[in-house]
């Protein structure tokens, strides 16, 4: 309706298959996803596994990942799961990628599944990082810090990205020149926090 209005629209970080049209303000994932792996294979880590969302399926971050995959030999499980999945679920999508033929050593996850995959992880009587790596896409707040071990993060600065998405629908409206399709804000780097370490390979 505000399109047919005429008034200016964009949208942020990601946008849907029926949203092509529409202008986007987003930030490639795809270095800091890559400086990620790095860091786990740094560790001899060979597996992740990855747990979204199903939206997260429409965004850059299943590219990002299997681009980071191919860039660093590390092979990456991907589960898109409801953001209402509870601990015990996740319990249960643990132990799939855990006793996979290449068993993952390392799980990321989208920030609305923090909740349920630390509890699964004290349900499954597991010590991070000493049985298993972890690190949080994309928000990172103050009071991730204060988790222990701190999480480790692709974080993105999503202040940062609404003043900026601001200023160019300020600029948008004062010229009348519409942005391009997509704009890359650049935001988002790799956190290296205390819960990623050695991987563990012992048989589970």
């Amino acid at each position: 309706p505000y399109q047919d209005a005429g008034v200016p629209v964009a949208v942020t970080l990601w946008r849907a298959p029926n949203e092509s049209e529409i202008p986007l303000f987003t930030t490639s994932e795809v270095a800091a996803t890559r400086d990620a792996f790095m860091s786990l294979r740094e560790f001899d880590h060979r597996s992740v596994a990855f747990f979204g969302t199903p939206r997260t399926a429409f965004m850059q971050r299943p590219s990002a990942l299997m681009q980071a995959s191919l860039d660093t030999g590390l092979k990456c499980h991907m589960s898109f799961i409801e953001e209402s999945t509870t601990p015990e679920e996740m319990v249960r999508q643990f132990e799939q990628v855990l006793r996979a033929p290449v068993a993952a050593t390392a799980i990321c996850f989208n920030h609305s599944h923090t909740n349920a995959v630390l509890r699964a992880v004290r349900l499954l009587n597991l010590n991070v990082p000493e049985d298993l790596s972890l690190f949080v896409f994309t928000d990172y707040s103050d009071t991730d810090s204060l988790l222990h071990p701190r999480l480790a993060a692709v974080h993105t600065d999503v202040v940062r990205m609404g003043m900026l998405s601001a200023e160019i629908m300020l600029g948008w409206i004062a010229s009348d020149v519409p942005p391009p399709g997509v704009t890359d804000l650049d935001l988002t780097i790799w956190v290296p926090g205390n819960s990623i370490g050695r991987a563990s390979h012992r048989d589970r």
